[in-house]
């Protein structure tokens, strides 16, 4: 009993800690702009037509939430969403708590969900983590779980799979693994993956026959256009590859030297992390969030594994390959801690403060716009100030696949005139003068974008010069003067 509550104790100053770093620090770009999204869309406006996300809707829809939240007890919706993250790490970690039977390993997952995600706090990858969590520990083991249990996690899992397409391959390899452990086959044919599996499907049919502006409008953009923000090869490969030999050393020592140490949950949690180090080969970018998966997996197969070595350190092997489990936690927990630092801390967030003063000087409860590859450009900061934002996108993120590659004359970037244009070049032109003329805004900022995107290269992407080749642009854009540089960004006050 005094063991457990310890535990207990333990686990809330850890979710504690992780909790105080996200409310120093500013919600991340992406989550604040899908909380802007799922705002717009409680406020009813139309998803995919007057507000549009590169992301399947159901992220959206999870964000309504917290947006219930903040709006149920009249906080902010920065509050309303952490307070909601609260509650499902809270969740989560409730429904594994008997089912994890090695206090220390318990606590470095509460530690892995609470604080190991650091920039990826809240992300899409982050919830596939808490809600596939439940589930992922069920395989550990062959005890029979209730109903209820059963029902619950495989219903979790099935939302956090269908957040995204690529968590599909982590759960697949998932299913396999057990089953070659298992050796059983037909295994994987129960109530839980059938569950899973049903969830999945009846999501995509909602698409296909429900959300129909998504698949036929958004997605065809996606495909066509999205690899503009790939990263450098050389750079994906590089960090999964290093990613990767941390996450997997101490695996195969121990599996090479005496793998009937190794418990179904190592191999589970090992070859996850093998699957989630790929999906970041495949998605081709190194944002920061694609590294939680596997940071997550990789993190509890060494805390795993180091219990396992703990309980019989007298070969000297089990000394060598604990110690090494052991620095590789260090790693993780270093980096995890130092990062909530930055966060908490607000360091770097030099351009997020400065811009947050811009709105509150000149633009207070006054409509503002953006010029942008980077989604970062206004976002968190929007939130933290009374300027409103009524565009449809956050930023431009079919431009530089349009232009990939695109032709270049005395050193500039040749913009497609009227008439050379793509269809959807011509629907993004008229979807921003749409915008601007139905909410003429305050302040626009726009983004020096020269270093951004490698697609389009070393030529700066002239967002002035290429939306004025509309003369209604042209006309329009008189109004404004440049008031400042801040960071990347100049910005520009309409004239009165």
């Amino acid at each position: 009993m005094g063991r457990d509550f310890t535990t207990t104790l333990l686990g809330f100053l850890i979710i504690a800690l992780g909790f105080a770093v996200q409310l120093a620090g500013y919600v991340n770009l992406d989550n604040a702009w899908l909380l802007h999204v799922a705002e717009r869309v409680v406020g009813a406006e139309q998803l995919g037509r007057q507000v549009i996300e590169s992301n399947p809707p159901l992220i959206v829809y999870i964000m309504e939430i917290p947006v219930y939240i903040a709006q149920t007890l009249n906080i902010s919706l920065v509050h309303g969403f952490d307070l909601f993250m609260f509650l499902l790490i809270l969740a989560s970690l409730s429904l594994i708590k008997r089912h994890v039977n090695d206090r220390g390993v318990f606590l470095c997952i509460v530690f892995a969900v609470s604080v190991l995600p650091a920039w990826a706090f809240g992300e899409r990858e982050h919830i596939f983590i808490l809600l596939i969590l439940p589930y992922f520990v069920s395989l550990w083991n062959d005890k029979k779980f209730p109903l209820w249990f059963i029902i619950i996690s495989a219903l979790m899992a099935g939302v956090g799979i269908a957040l995204k397409p690529f968590f599909l391959l982590i759960w697949a390899v998932l299913v396999l693994t057990k089953m070659v452990l298992d050796k059983r086959f037909w295994s994987f044919i129960n109530v839980q993956n059938i569950i899973i599996g049903l969830v999945v499907v009846a999501y995509v049919a909602y698409l296909f026959f429900i959300e129909k502006v998504y698949i036929n409008e958004i997605f065809p953009l996606l495909v066509k256009y999205y690899g503009g923000f790939n990263g450098n090869a050389k750079d994906v490969y590089s960090q999964s590859i290093q990613l990767a030999i941390l996450s997997q050393i101490a695996f195969w020592i121990v599996f090479i030297k005496d793998r009937k140490l190794l418990t179904r949950a190592i191999y589970l949690a090992n070859f996850a992390n093998l699957a989630s180090v790929l999906l970041i080969i495949i998605q081709a970018k190194t944002w920061m969030n694609y590294f939680y998966p596997p940071n997550f997996f990789g993190f509890v197969s060494n805390a795993l594994i180091t219990a396992v070595l703990f309980s019989d350190l007298k070969p000297l092997w089990n000394k060598v390959a604990s110690f090494i489990s052991s620095f590789i936690l260090m790693v993780f927990l270093t980096i995890a801690i130092s990062t909530n630092l930055k966060i908490g801390l607000r360091v770097n967030e030099d351009v997020t403060e400065d811009i947050i003063k811009v709105f509150n000087q000149y633009a207070d409860g006054k409509p503002v716009y953006i010029l942008t590859f980077d989604l970062g450009t206004i976002f968190p900061a929007i939130l933290y100030t009374n300027a409103k934002y009524h565009g449809r996108y956050g930023h431009f993120w079919s431009l530089p696949g349009m232009y990939s590659n695109g032709e270049v004359k005395d050193d500039e970037l040749v913009y497609h005139q009227p008439g050379q244009r793509l269809d959807d070049e011509t629907r993004l032109i008229a979807q921003v003068m749409g915008d601007i003329a139905n909410n003429p805004p305050e302040i626009i900022v726009v983004m020096d974008s020269s270093y951004y995107s490698r697609t389009i290269g070393d030529y700066k992407f002239d967002f002035v010069k290429y939306f004025s080749i509309e003369p209604e642009f042209a006309e329009m854009w008189e109004n404004y003067e440049k008031i400042k540089t801040i960071g990347n960004y100049d910005i520009y006050k309409r004239q009165n």
